[in-house]
């Protein structure tokens, strides 16, 4: 999510993430597609609904 809001966390991101997958690359991968999942879910639940004319 801070990624959309323009935010670049990758300086503290990456080494957190290697440390409790404990550089498991399937399991960063499943992980990072779940939250990629969740993030776009609630970026849709912000964006204006445009009304019909």
């Amino acid at each position: 999510m801070a990624g959309l809001l323009g935010a670049d966390t990758s300086a503290y991101s990456v080494g957190y993430v290697a440390g409790w997958s404990a550089g498991d690359l399937d399991l960063i991968r499943q992980c990072a597609d779940n939250v990629t999942r969740a993030v776009h879910v609630l970026a849709a639940a912000f964006e204006p609904v445009e009304a019909i004319a």
